[in-house]
């Protein structure tokens, strides 16, 4: 849990379409999503106004630019007065490049505005396989 004044991801990981659970592996250029499991601490909560996640997928066999831009999510967040856990989805549509065998993994980063108040967190997903 994170302290009562920060905000952080909790998990972040590479999923079917829709899924819960990380995947393993994702067909070549088929749709995935990006899930970020995230926690705000109390004292946040009292003032966040907006929350926004960054994320991308990096070939790490190919040492390669990310086969995908930065993608985003953000949104107008709800006040209240204790600790608050939610998921965070961005869709990755079909089409990207990649080759069958490469392993990819998200990287992400969590930003809450808070009055003036920014909070950052970071995280990096477990690498998936690409198959044909």
């Amino acid at each position: 849990m994170p302290g009562a004044t920060d905000a952080s991801i909790k998990d972040l990981y590479i999923t079917e379409p829709n899924g819960n659970d990380p995947a393993e592996v994702v067909g070549k250029g088929k749709p995935f999503d990006i899930v970020a499991d995230i926690e705000i601490g109390g004292q946040v909560m009292r003032h966040i106004d907006a929350d926004k996640l960054f994320a991308s997928v990096r070939n790490v066999h190919r040492s390669s630019a990310t086969p995908l831009p930065v993608l985003t999510t953000n949104r107008a967040a709800a006040r209240g007065s204790s600790s608050f856990r939610d998921t965070l989805r961005i869709k990755v549509g079909p089409g990207w490049t990649a080759s069958e065998g490469d392993l990819l993994e998200a990287v992400a980063t969590y930003k809450t505005e808070s009055g003036l108040d920014l909070d950052y967190s970071k995280a990096t997903s477990q690498q998936v396989m690409v198959t044909a």
